[in-house]
Parts: C-alpha cells; structure tokens; sequence
C-alpha cells in the first residue's frame, strides 16, 4: 500500500531485481511473452478489418504495416501498456463498428464488455467513450429527423438503450479489474493532488448545502483507477523537462507527437497513410460512413489528447493507440478501380518495400529506430530523446563488446536505467562529471573533472543531457543532468552497442585538448 501520491513502482523494481538476480532475465522474459500474443492479435484484427472494407490485398497491405512497424515491434517485447492498448483499442471500435451495422442487443452488451476490457489497459482510452457517442448521436439525429422506422431497424428509444447497455456493462467490467477495491468510499476520503481533480471537488464543497455530499458521495469508480489518473494529471500539471530537436525546456510542445511521428514510422508507411487519410477526405463515399468515423475520429482524438498534455513530451508510445485504425485505412487505395489499378498496386508495392526494408536494416534495435529522413538512427538523438531512442535496451550488447575486448581493462559507464549494470556482470565506475556551467572556481576541484583519458561507455539521454539517476558503480547513485557527460559530444565514438550506448576511447593528449578548450586546468592524472 503506497502513501498517498507515492509512486512506488521504481523502488519496487529495484527491490525485485535485487532479490531475483540470478534469474532477472528469465523472468523478464516471461513478462515479456503476452506482447507477442497481443501484437498478433492486432496484426490478425487489423487485416481483418481492412479486408472487409477494402478487399484481401488490403488486409494484407494493413497487416504488412503494423508488423514490420519499428515502434510496434519494439514496445510489444516491452512490458508497458501501449501495444496492448493499441490492440484493444482497435478491437473495442472494431466489435463497435459491427454494432453499427448491426444493432442487436447481443452486439450492444458484447461491446461494453470490450470496451471495459479496453478501459483497464490504459487511461488513454477513456476518449473512446467520446467516440461511441457521436456515431450514435448522428444515428438518433437522423431518426428523429425522419420520424418513421423501418422494418429490421431499432427506434431510437432502442438505440439509446443499446448505448446505455454499453456503457453500463464497461463500468462493471473496469472496476472488476481492480477487484473492485476502493469502491464505494466516501469522495472525502480520497487524497487528491492534481488541481484538474481536486479543485472541482473543492468548489462542490464550498457550495451552498453540497459540502457534506460531496464529502459522503460514494466513490464510484476502484480508488487506485482514480488515483492513478490524478497522479498523471499532477505530472503533467507540474512538467518535467522535454527534449527536442536538440532543445531542452521545462514543459513540451504541442507539435511534439506530431514530429515524432514524422521521424519514428517509415517514411514508406507514412506515404501510405497520407494516401489513405487523403482519399478518405477527398472521397468519403469510398469509405462505409461508420467505419470512416471509427477510423478517422478515433486516431485523430488520440492523438489530440495526447498532444494536448504539453506538461512533458517524453514518448512518442504514447500515440501508439492511434496507429491500428490508419493502418487499417491505409489500406484503401488499393480498392480503387480502372484504368489505374495496375499502377496503384505498383505504388503500393514499392512504398512497403521502403517500409520493410528500413524497418528490417535496424533489427534487432527497433527502438532507437529512425526513419532516413533525418539520417536514420546514427542521428536519432539529435531530435528526439528518452524512450524513443535509449531505455537502457542495449545492455546485453555493451557486456558482449566488453567481453570480447578484455584487453581494454576497466569501462566507465554512464548508464540510462535504475538497474545496476554489475546486476548483469559488467564491471564499471562512473566518467567524472564535466563542468556544468556552475562549477566551483577551485583548480583543485576543476582537474578533477571530464574529460579526462581512458575507455567510456555513455548512454546517448546523458549525452543530451537527461535529468535522470545513473548507476555509479558503489551502489548507488548520480543524478546525472546538463553538462555532466554532455563533454563526450566534442569526441568521436570508436563503436556503438546498439544506437543507444556511444563507446569512446580518449588518450590523454585528446582530453588535455579539449580541457583547454574547455578553460579547464590539467586534469589529475595527466603526465
């Protein structure tokens, strides 16, 4: 039971690895393996749903786009929530849109209980409660405005009623996730700490004759799923740093997930979502009018939502969610017709071979992808930081070129991650920090400073300068930010493990140069 605004999970980590060392990468594994089953299942629906709309060559067109995409492949080996929810996502607008067409008691209940069981993967998705409501607004719309019922249709009373059905039977399957644990509690016994939650609560306290109800409504909702979104509104409320395009400030931009998608997905594949979204707008009536809904609306909120959180940019993941339903409609120019049929499939052929073949040339490293638009991952840290590029993924990579290099001796290492990496048996010390713009005036301190001469090992986040703690080697640790091992960008890398650890070799006549450079004195051990 964590205090309240606790975020516990990170000493919990730590306290598992160190528990179960001898076999953390086995379990890792393990944790590992339902990604798999969720990224089929995704790929499976995603080209089923094509197929229906758009014919077999575009379910496999759709299907060819999520499993060679170098982000889905990256986070479905990854223990987070984003493929999973990117694939329930899909699923609860996919059961949805058979609603549509098909508005039977049986598919209203069948599609809150999907749609709950999407709920529990990641906040996120609570837009598609937003989204099953303006498909059936425009239906109850329409029969109003004709007043008359045809044989085989439900009446708008009926399709209200489906509604409700839906989402009554997703608010019993969210909380029965949680074990319903926390329901039911007086609202004035909840601890809040996100201005977005709590300040409502306070003003419905302060109004006349609603304070003790407020105090004594029962919450309906499991405590922790409540909490958990207040304490992600108190991160966005308070900011973090954000990086982009080589540019650190507190807070992000609302243009973030928007160049991260630029850069992240294949330039082939975004050619063929352009494609698809295009000839949607351009001629809607190529597209059934509640799948275009589904299809369009849903990625377009999602991303709207995630963008609009300008508290951090961290992780282009975050947009993952969005992805299945444009590759789902990138498959529709390949039902055109006539004289042109021929060339498009050309087309389309050639813009999934680009695909394919940039996702494949970076295997096995699909985080740190890039697309050859800004040069491709050897440049990704330029752009874009964090998630996107390092997760402390490359490891195992770093151990393998120590090992084999056992002539090189003692590695300095700056790593991006809580976990040790002794955990993994890499011995290591951590590089001296370089002046950050603060430092002491005291020669004595300064020789003590980067760079200095030996072998480094340096993830490219504290090359850009993350605000993050980095292993020190002693067992604990170093609160690495700007200016600590952002010196290691005036030398060239001798290898990489990965695209995420830059390795470098400095003599000391390299870093007695840059010193000076610097308006450092001597370091310590320089002859």
């Amino acid at each position: 039971e964590p205090s309240p605004g606790e975020r516990p999970e990170w000493l919990l980590g730590l306290a598992f690895a160190e528990a179960n060392k001898d076999r953390y990468l086995t379990l890792a594994r393990l944790a590992r393996l339902p990604g798999i089953v969720w990224s089929l299942w995704g790929a499976w629906l995603i080209g089923k749903w094509a197929r229906e709309l758009f014919g077999s060559a575009a379910g496999c067109l759709a299907t060819a786009l999520w499993c060679f995409d170098p982000t889905v492949i990256a986070f479905a080996q990854a223990v987070t929530p984003d493929v999973p929810a990117s694939v329930a996502g899909l699923t609860a607008m996919y059961v949805f849109w058979r609603y549509l067409r098909e508005p039977t008691w049986r598919l209203a209940a069948f599609a809150g209980l999907v749609l709950g069981i999407a709920e529990l993967t990641k906040f996120t998705l609570l837009v598609l409660y937003a989204i099953i409501a303006w498909p059936l607004a425009v239906s109850l719309v329409r029969k109003a405005m004709r007043r008359e019922r045809k044989a085989g249709t439900s009446s708008t009373s009926t399709t209200g009623a489906h509604f409700a059905l839906m989402v009554a039977i997703s608010l019993v399957v969210l909380p029965a996730g949680y074990g319903f644990q926390g329901m039911g509690r007086p609202l004035g016994e909840l601890d809040l700490f996100s201005r977005a939650l709590s300040q409502p609560r306070e003003l419905l306290r302060r109004w006349p004759g609603t304070g003790l109800l407020t105090e004594n409504l029962p919450l309906p909702l499991p405590r922790d799923y409540v909490q958990g979104i207040d304490l992600q509104y108190r991160d966005f409320e308070a900011g973090f740093p954000s990086y982009l395009f080589g540019e650190w400030r507190h807070r992000g931009w609302w243009y973030y997930y928007l160049v991260a998608l630029a850069v992240k997905v294949p330039i082939g594949t975004l050619a063929l979502l352009l494609w698809g979204v295009g000839r949607w707008l351009l001629r809607p009536e190529t597209v059934p009018e509640e799948a275009g809904l589904c299809l369009v609306l849903t990625p377009f909120l999602i991303l709207f939502l995630v963008s609009a959180q300008t508290g951090f940019n961290h992780h282009m993941r975050y947009v993952l969610p969005a992805l299945p339903f444009l590759f789902v409609l990138a498959g529709g120019p390949l039902a055109s017709v006539g004289r042109l049929r021929s060339l498009v499939r050309v087309l389309v052929a050639l813009l999934l071979g680009a695909t394919a073949l940039s996702s494949v040339r970076v295997h096995p490293h699909q985080l740190s992808y890039f697309n050859e638009a800004i040069g491709g991952p050897a440049h990704g840290d330029r752009v874009l930081v964090d998630s996107n590029i390092d997760w402390g993924q490359d490891l195992s990579h770093l151990k393998q070129w120590i090992d084999e290099r056992p002539e090189e001796g003692p590695i300095s290492l700056a790593f991006y991650h809580i976990l040790d990496p002794k955990t993994f048996g890499i011995d290591y010390v951590l590089p001296p920090v370089g002046p950050s713009g603060t430092f002491r005036d005291d020669v004595a301190y300064q020789s003590t400073l980067g760079p200095r001469s030996g072998t480094f090992a340096v993830s490219v986040n504290h090359l850009r300068g993350s605000v993050f703690p980095a292993p020190d080697g002693r067992g604990g640790y170093h609160w690495s930010g700007r200016g600590h091992f952002e010196y290691f960008q005036k030398f060239q890398p001798i290898a990489r493990a990965g695209h995420s650890i830059n390795i470098y070799r400095i003599d000391a006549e390299e870093a007695e140069a840059v010193r000076r450079s610097m308006g450092l004195p001597p370091a310590l051990d320089s002859p």
